[in-house]
């Protein structure tokens, strides 16, 4: 990475990061979109499969019995590692491409290695601390006063910067876990926000297409088909399909904005952009690896302040 390049590496507003996660989504879409449909696309077949299949059995109507809920456990646990699959590499190629590394859909995979098993680790003990901080909120008056606003944030910020943290800063389980509690709280009402608005972002550009269909089907496809099982199989498999082919195109903007968010906290608090520049002047650069995985000490103290 050249000096003129670590000049771009400042502080950015929400609308910024945005801007710059649109942008860096639209050079690399192929890439992007391609190491997202190396896992999403059979996940999707699978679930439509197994949707067809459970049309095809009640309609009949019998249960649906013991293979489908193997089935069903099967294609959500396999969902489960292959979602820490990929987004660890997509996290990588945006990392790789902010920073001004060429990237390429099996480079991102081989980039990864067995990063992704930290991944699913760490996310695994995340959710096992979402579990306890809902109990908490069940606590009488304590817990209703303080146990939402954790589990909220922790939910929708902390878990979010997980990957990035793993992936470019060797961290793993529950090391990771406090480094994006102490990285994010540090500007929290900014990082709330941020993710509300992808959350936003989602509901438009992935449920709204998805819900004008199947008011769509339901207008015109009973003049179409006859048969009253037929229409209940288009209109519950046709939309499956659809929101599945409009999150596999937003989930690499999501992560790139997540990633860029990752970096934007990092220059802000830690002098990222610094450290990057003394390595490009100096005679003998380090990699970037390296670089990107140094951070300060853990901070030490109370967890919520």
């Amino acid at each position: 990475m050249t000096a003129s390049d670590v000049s771009a590496l400042r502080p950015l507003s929400t609308g910024q990061l945005l801007d710059r996660a649109f942008r860096l989504y639209r050079q690399h879409f192929l890439v992007f979109l391609g190491i997202v449909a190396l896992v999403q696309v059979p996940i999707s077949v699978a679930q439509v499969a197994l949707n067809a299949q459970m049309l095809g059995v009640t309609g009949g109507g019998e249960t649906f019995g013991t293979i489908g809920v193997i089935s069903t456990v099967v294609i959500f646990v396999g969902s489960i590692l292959f979602a820490s699959l990929e987004t660890g590499a997509l996290t990588g190629a945006v990392a790789d491409s902010y920073l001004g590394t060429p990237v390429s859909i099996l480079g991102s995979y081989r980039r990864l290695g067995r990063k992704w098993l930290s991944i699913l680790g760490a996310l695994l003990l995340a959710g096992l601390i979402g579990i306890l901080l809902f109990l908490w909120f069940l606590v009488p008056i304590v817990g209703w006063l303080s146990g939402l606003g954790i589990l909220v944030f922790f939910e929708i910020a902390v878990i979010q910067l997980i990957p990035p943290i793993i992936v470019l800063e060797r961290h793993t389980g529950s090391a990771a876990v406090r480094r994006g509690w102490d990285l994010s709280r540090k500007r929290f009402w900014p990082v709330v926000g941020f993710m509300l608005v992808l959350a936003l972002l989602s509901t438009i550009l992935v449920n709204g297409p998805t819900l004008l269909v199947v008011w769509l089907l339901r207008l015109m496809i009973p003049d179409a088909i006859g048969s009253t099982q037929g229409i209940f199989a288009v209109t519950a498999l046709l939309p499956t399909a659809i929101s599945a082919f409009f999150a596999l195109v937003f989930q690499p903007l999501r992560l790139t904005a997540i990633t860029l968010l990752y970096f934007d906290l990092r220059v802000r608090f830690e002098g990222f952009d610094l450290a990057l520049l003394a390595n490009s002047l100096a005679d003998v650069p380090t990699s970037l690896d390296t670089v990107t995985a140094q951070e300060p000490d853990p901070e030490e103290g109370h967890l919520v302040t």
